[in-house]
């Protein structure tokens, strides 16, 4: 290796470990862990990339005392390397994407194996034990507050059912995720190695975003698909159903958000009123995010940006 080369790689192998330490405290820093290997992929390849991944996850596990880090860092390194090898190949910005959050997926899928392998834990179990501990801990407030046993009983039924719908959209929840963590880790290795003097893509202005058409259609395909379910009482149609309706709600709302932004951009909006926009989203109440993925589904046929003549509009496809 040339020297340069073993230079980089110490010193990425050396951030990767900091970032592990850091993780074992505040774990949303894991979301930029695979960046020093992306970087280490995308400048000097494939090879030396494997090597400072497996050399920061034992270096993790020796410091943290801990054979579960060495196993987490191998994983993560997964979305690392699938991000430094789609830059360093060129793909398109949809292609990166995809493929980073695929890894990403598979990465979370490997560290369930290694959490069951290792300790005999099933992460699937360990996720529905808190939702059915927390569901207990809400009934126990409302006991000790006097509320009636009536009331109880109507907001125990409730919970149950809200309860077994959170359960059935964990595979929807981990999709999600593995987005966010692909998009973070492609943001972030972008403006280190512009920082660096590399060009590599970007994702287009947030305005501009703007689903294929035929998504629409998908979307009601999925929302049928759950109605059959209902019908034939097949749990499998009900749950894969229900996990597509709500990834393209997610996908509606953020083109909804596009199309706000997009005259947001148009009037010179000021930062401060846009975040206080996407609080008011939220809080009190999330029917403004129901809204928005109503305007998404919408601009799939009336094109609301399009007739504003924006010519830095873009479809993703």
């Amino acid at each position: 290796m040339q020297t340069k080369t073993i230079t980089e790689g110490a010193m990425l192998a050396g951030v990767t470990v900091l970032l592990a330490v850091l993780g074992s405290v505040f774990s949303s820093v894991s979301l930029v862990l695979p960046v020093p290997l992306a970087i280490m992929v995308y400048r000097n390849g494939l090879r030396p990339g494997i090597i400072v991944s497996v050399t920061s996850a034992l270096l993790s596990a020796l410091i943290l005392r801990s054979v579960l880090v060495s196993f987490d860092i191998i994983a993560i390194g997964l979305v690392g390397i699938a991000l430094g090898i789609t830059l360093r190949e060129k793909f398109n910005i949809t292609q990166i994407v995809g493929l980073v959050t695929g890894s990403a997926i598979a990465s979370m899928i490997l560290r369930a194996v290694s959490l069951s392998i290792l300790f005999g834990t099933n992460i699937i179990n360990v996720y529905t034990e808190v939702f059915d501990q927390t569901s207990e801990q809400w009934i126990k407030i409302l006991e000790s507050t006097g509320f009636t046993p009536e009331f109880i009983a109507e907001y125990n039924e409730s919970l149950i059912v809200l309860i077994n719908v959170v359960k059935k959209l964990i595979p929807i929840g981990l999709v999600i995720t593995a987005f966010a963590q692909a998009i973070i880790a492609l943001i972030i290795s972008r403006l280190i190695l512009r920082r660096l003097g590399d060009e590599v893509p970007g994702l287009p202005p947030f305005r501009t975003w703007k689903w294929p058409w035929y998504f629409i259609w998908l979307f009601f395909l999925s929302v049928l698909l759950n109605t059959i379910s209902g019908f034939l009482s097949l749990e499998i149609l009900s749950v894969i159903g229900l996990n597509l309706i709500s990834a393209f709600l997610v996908l509606f709302f953020i083109q909804g958000l596009a199309i706000v932004w997009f005259y947001f951009d148009k009037n010179a909006v000021p930062t401060f009123y846009r975040v206080l926009f996407i609080f008011l989203l939220f809080f009190p109440s999330t029917i403004g995010v129901f809204i928005l993925a109503i305007f998404g589904v919408l601009d799939l046929w009336f094109d609301f940006r399009n007739r504003n003549n924006d010519p830095k509009k873009e479809e993703l496809k």
